[in-house]
């Protein structure tokens, strides 16, 4: 069953899972229309996922592997940077990210 936590510095706005879906959060909707709140998700040039967030007006564009970890498994350690596994840098379930400082 898919697991969703909120997005660290954007709590009770936006939610992510731990497959890589983001979700807006906040307001009452009936059961059926859940994942009509899912936000489009996009690759940039290297591949890497992601997705635009509003604060205060203000537009961020964030990767989704790096909110995934950040709510899975915690805030990035200094000089680490997220890894994924097996699945390439489409996949970002926490299943196939890491934080490490080796590199890939």
């Amino acid at each position: 069953m898919e697991r969703w936590r909120e997005v660290a510095g954007f709590c009770g706005y936006y939610q992510v899972s731990d497959t890589g879906r983001v979700r807006t959060v906040g307001r009452v909707i009936p059961r059926e229309q859940v994942d009509r709140l899912a936000l489009r998700l996009w690759p940039d040039k290297a591949g890497h996922i992601l997705v635009h967030l509003w604060r205060r007006g203000i537009r961020h564009s964030l990767r989704v592997d790096q909110l995934v970890l950040t709510a899975f498994a915690g805030p990035r350690p200094a000089g680490c940077e997220c890894l994924h596994g097996a699945g390439g840098v489409s996949d970002n379930s926490v299943e196939n990210l890491s934080w490490s400082k080796e590199r890939a």
